[in-house]
């Protein structure tokens, strides 16, 4: 992930590739590219002409990548949104929301692996970046039940940046879309740049807001036959 939530636009990138051939895409990466081999080798420390290069590779060898743009304004205007939504079906006022962050970068995971060429009811590994801004536990468990909602079977792990190939290639993905902007990398076909809204059923779900409706309209129907019994 590239940039701090609320502070910044982030961009969050991902690699897309089975695990069977990622050993020898890796070597042959290096191959390549001689000079990134240091995991000190990031996305911000590269020339433009460099990350474009690396882009390129990714796109020549068909490999999938995806990185999603979310707007640093949109975190606050969703955190008002939804706090709303809890309030008014609720009698007593939340001051706030609980893991707003992560719970929200849940959904964007989420959204960064539900993809057309991810199978529904297929098994798939995901390995993300720890990261120290955030409780990645707590991002990773939101992914999951909604991947499993609607029957992409996804197992979730984490890892560190600086012992991980396939997440520093990850960030060269998201340090891509921030250096040149998401319009720019349409062009291509195997890496793809987008940026989503939330979805009003996801955030319901992860929210717990279905649960307030469904308390809420049991607490209606009651008052409902509370006063149908009055008039018997």
């Amino acid at each position: 992930m590239s940039g701090v939530p609320y502070d910044d636009d982030l961009y969050i990138g991902a690699v897309f590739i089975n695990e069977l051939f990622s050993g020898r895409f890796i070597k042959e990466f290096y191959r390549e590219f001689p000079e990134l081999k240091s995991f000190k080798k990031k996305a911000v420390n590269l020339p433009d002409d460099k990350l474009k290069q690396i882009i390129d590779y990714f796109e020549k060898r068909k490999v999938r990548c995806v990185c999603i743009k979310f707007h640093k304004h949109k975190m606050r205007k969703y955190y008002t949104e939804i706090l709303d939504r809890k309030n008014s079906l609720r009698r007593k006022k939340l001051p706030g929301l609980f893991s707003f962050k992560e719970k929200l970068l849940g959904i964007l995971y989420y959204y960064l692996l539900k993809q057309d060429f991810v199978r529904k009811n297929w098994h798939y590994g995901f390995e993300a970046c720890v990261e120290s801004h955030m409780n990645i536990l707590e991002v990773m468990k939101v992914m999951n039940n909604l991947s499993h909602r609607d029957s992409y079977l996804i197992h979730p792990r984490y890892n560190n940046r600086r012992i991980q190939h396939m997440l520093k290639f990850a960030d060269f993905v998201a340090g891509a879309g921030r250096r040149f902007g998401i319009e720019v990398m349409k062009c291509y076909h195997f890496v793809k740049y987008f940026a989503p809204e939330i979805d009003v059923r996801d955030s319901d779900k992860v929210f717990g807001i279905n649960k307030e409706a469904y308390q809420l309209g049991k607490e209606q129907l009651i008052v409902e036959q509370q006063e149908q019994q009055k008039h018997l």
